[in-house]
Protein backbone atom coordinates (compact mmCIF):
# COMPACT_ATOMS: atom_id res chain seq x y z
CA UNK A 1 0.00 0.00 0.00
CA UNK A 2 1.11 3.58 -0.93
CA UNK A 3 1.57 6.10 1.78
CA UNK A 4 0.64 9.63 0.71
CA UNK A 5 4.12 10.15 1.62
CA UNK A 6 5.23 8.06 -1.03
CA UNK A 7 2.65 9.02 -3.43
CA UNK A 8 4.01 12.76 -2.49
CA UNK A 9 7.80 12.35 -3.57
CA UNK A 10 6.84 9.85 -6.76
CA UNK A 11 5.12 12.99 -7.88
CA UNK A 12 7.88 14.85 -7.17
CA UNK A 13 10.17 12.77 -8.98
CA UNK A 14 8.19 12.10 -12.22
CA UNK A 15 7.83 16.31 -12.30
CA UNK A 16 11.15 17.17 -12.12
CA UNK A 17 11.88 14.10 -14.65
CA UNK A 18 9.39 16.16 -16.80
CA UNK A 19 10.50 19.41 -16.46
CA UNK A 20 14.31 18.07 -16.99
CA UNK A 21 13.56 16.42 -20.43
CA UNK A 22 11.18 19.32 -21.46
CA UNK A 23 14.18 21.46 -20.80
CA UNK A 24 16.58 19.28 -22.74
CA UNK A 25 14.30 18.80 -25.73
CA UNK A 26 13.55 22.57 -26.06
CA UNK A 27 16.39 24.24 -24.82
CA UNK A 28 19.35 21.80 -26.33
CA UNK A 29 19.33 23.71 -29.41
CA UNK A 30 18.80 27.00 -27.90
CA UNK A 31 21.50 26.78 -25.89
CA UNK A 32 23.97 25.34 -28.40
CA UNK A 33 23.77 28.55 -30.04
CA UNK A 34 26.52 31.28 -29.80
CA UNK A 35 25.53 34.33 -27.38
CA UNK A 36 25.17 36.86 -30.01
CA UNK A 37 22.15 34.32 -31.68
CA UNK A 38 20.38 33.49 -28.80
CA UNK A 39 18.38 36.90 -28.71
CA UNK A 40 17.36 36.90 -32.44
CA UNK A 41 16.25 33.93 -33.02
CA UNK A 42 12.33 33.51 -33.75
CA UNK A 43 12.31 29.81 -33.28
CA UNK A 44 13.63 30.10 -29.65
CA UNK A 45 10.21 32.05 -28.39
CA UNK A 46 9.43 30.36 -25.10
CA UNK A 47 13.36 30.75 -23.81
CA UNK A 48 14.34 34.12 -25.59
CA UNK A 49 14.68 36.33 -22.78
CA UNK A 50 16.05 39.20 -24.81
CA UNK A 51 13.17 41.28 -24.22
CA UNK A 52 13.46 44.47 -22.63
CA UNK A 53 10.84 43.93 -19.47
CA UNK A 54 11.59 47.24 -16.98
CA UNK A 55 10.56 45.69 -13.25
CA UNK A 56 11.25 48.44 -11.36
CA UNK A 57 10.91 46.87 -8.29
CA UNK A 58 12.99 48.23 -4.79
CA UNK A 59 13.28 46.42 -1.31
CA UNK A 60 14.68 47.37 1.98
CA UNK A 61 14.91 44.66 4.93
CA UNK A 62 16.08 46.03 8.07
CA UNK A 63 16.15 43.73 11.26
CA UNK A 64 16.93 45.53 14.56
CA UNK A 65 18.09 43.24 18.15
CA UNK A 66 16.67 44.94 21.26
CA UNK A 67 17.72 42.83 23.67
CA UNK A 68 19.30 39.35 22.87
CA UNK A 69 16.34 37.49 22.46
CA UNK A 70 14.19 40.05 21.32
CA UNK A 71 14.87 41.02 17.35
CA UNK A 72 11.64 43.62 15.07
CA UNK A 73 12.41 43.23 10.96
CA UNK A 74 10.79 45.56 9.01
CA UNK A 75 11.07 45.06 5.31
CA UNK A 76 9.69 47.17 2.71
CA UNK A 77 8.74 46.58 -1.05
CA UNK A 78 7.98 48.26 -3.84
CA UNK A 79 6.96 47.96 -7.75
CA UNK A 80 7.16 51.30 -9.78
CA UNK A 81 5.62 51.33 -12.84
CA UNK A 82 3.82 53.84 -14.82
CA UNK A 83 0.31 52.60 -14.74
CA UNK A 84 0.35 51.27 -11.34
CA UNK A 85 2.39 51.35 -7.68
CA UNK A 86 2.66 48.81 -5.55
CA UNK A 87 3.79 49.08 -1.99
CA UNK A 88 3.76 46.06 0.83
CA UNK A 89 5.52 46.73 4.33
CA UNK A 90 6.20 43.50 6.81
CA UNK A 91 7.22 43.67 10.42
CA UNK A 92 7.94 41.13 12.67
CA UNK A 93 8.75 40.80 16.26
CA UNK A 94 10.67 37.82 17.18
CA UNK A 95 11.21 36.47 20.54
CA UNK A 96 13.73 33.80 21.30
CA UNK A 97 13.06 31.08 24.39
Amino acid sequence: MLSAHRIYIYMLVAGVLATLVTLIYIGLSYYSLPLEERFFNEGHVALNSGETLAQNIAEVSMTWRIIRKLAFTLYYEGTFEKVNQFNRLYGQLNFRF
